[in-house]
């Protein structure tokens, strides 16, 4: 009887460390996915899904040299909320000079979340951002963050296997650029590499 009761109380004791100690805030569990990675970490905004919430973030680089814009997906549970998958996107490349008009990356279903497409709008005369795949063309969502606007939208359909991935960029005059991934660079979208496109690129 003793044995039985010690482990009733072990079982209360996990539950309760459980409950109390497992983030209760969906950044707090953001923040311990990226720990190292960004600093300064802030919400821009959260999205109710089936699965859970979106949650739209961004912060410093651990160096402090650029921003990072994160799209996580978190759920919530009794005992608090846990991290499923995400990603981040800087607002610069590390590799190229800066001077392109848009960025993108892409989070497909083998990041663990909803698939999601986001990145920056250098150029304020763009008005508009879309993606169109086999499946269908999506709108992105615009926020102005830091005096930089940053995009994000969401698919309902699987892309992983996607073969036609391809952007639009409305400007304010109504005109219309399109650039479209090419073949050979699938594989790196997919593999979430990040995309800082230059005027010239666009068709």
């Amino acid at each position: 009887m003793k044995k039985v009761f010690a482990g009733v109380i072990v079982v209360v004791a996990i539950a309760l460390v459980m409950i109390f100690f497992k983030p209760d805030e969906p950044i707090e569990v953001i923040e311990e996915a990226r720990n190292g990675i960004v600093e300064n970490l802030k919400v821009i905004d959260t999205i109710q899904t089936n699965n859970g919430m979106m949650v739209y973030s961004y912060g410093e680089t651990s160096d402090l040299k650029n921003d990072m814009y994160f799209v996580d997906e978190v759920k919530k549970s009794m005992t608090g909320y846990s991290w499923l998958g995400g990603g981040g996107h800087v607002d610069e490349s590390m590799q190229e000079d800066n001077d392109f008009i848009v960025s993108l990356q892409l989070l497909n279903e083998m990041q663990n979340i909803i698939p999601s497409f986001l990145g920056i709008i250098k150029d304020r005369a763009i008005q508009k951002v879309e993606v169109s795949t086999n499946k269908g063309t999506v709108a992105a969502d615009t926020y102005e963050v830091n005096n930089e606007l940053f995009f994000v939208g969401h698919f309902d359909d699987p892309v992983a296997e996607m073969g036609l991935f391809q952007l639009t960029i409305v400007y304010e005059d109504g005109l219309s650029w399109i650039f479209a991934i090419p073949n050979e660079d699938m594989q790196r979208l997919q593999e979430g590499y990040a995309f800082y496109l230059k005027a010239e690129d666009f068709s």
